[in-house]
């Protein structure tokens, strides 16, 4: 019972009740009611750290992709801080409401486009040169957001489309847990959470 509980309790905790204002790095943005509360979550504060520390390093990447924006607050922090080119998706309607107030609020207008699709799957091969993601990755049933299915198979089909779109030579910039059970890449960051360790993984394209 506890383990089919403790996904609803994560996303009940990990999603906003009700819109507010956040700052993410200096930079103010709005989370809609029903969105990823990026404030709060390991994965979020994870993936942000370890791309401005790869852009910090390489000049030589500069479009990059984020599957999965939720309230663009990864994206929007690059385009601000790096002015990187970013290309945003995500199949919920009210993320890309939220992505797309928050690009407006923010002024990243000139640096971001969004896309609403699942995963990447209407982006060209080898576009890119970082894909980064921060997916659902717990190892279970589809009845949240958080939960890529008993098989994985929502984590694979991303990964899957985050390697094709970036170019030979790029990276691709994933989150997963401890307690799922593939990890495809080499851990290059990791924080221990109450109920899991998240790492921060790093593939090379080929």
């Amino acid at each position: 019972m506890l383990t089919r509980m403790l996904p609803i309790l994560i996303h009940e905790i990990l999603t906003a009740r009700k819109a507010y204002i956040v700052e993410i790095g200096r930079i103010k943005i709005i989370v809609f009611r029903g969105c990823f509360r990026p404030d709060i979550s390991y994965s979020t504060y994870l993936t942000m750290l370890g791309l401005l520390r790869i852009l910090k390093k390489l000049n030589n990447i500069r479009k990059i992709c984020e599957i999965g924006t939720g309230s663009g607050a990864i994206s929007i922090t690059v385009a601000k801080i790096f002015k990187r080119y970013v290309v945003v998706t995500d199949i919920s309607a009210i993320s890309i409401l939220n992505v797309r107030k928050n690009i407006k609020l923010t002024g990243s207008d000139e640096n971001i486009d969004i896309v609403r699709t699942y995963a990447g799957s209407c982006l060209r091969d080898l576009s890119f040169d970082l894909a980064v993601t921060n997916p659902p990755y717990l190892p279970c049933d589809r009845y949240v957001e958080i939960c890529s299915g008993l098989d994985m198979k929502i984590l694979r089909e991303i990964l899957k489309d985050c390697y094709r779109i970036v170019r030979r030579g790029g990276k691709v910039l994933y989150t997963t847990s401890s307690i799922a059970p593939i990890v495809l890449g080499r851990v290059i960051d990791e924080v221990r959470t109450p109920i899991d360790t998240v790492y921060l993984v790093v593939i090379e394209r080929c």
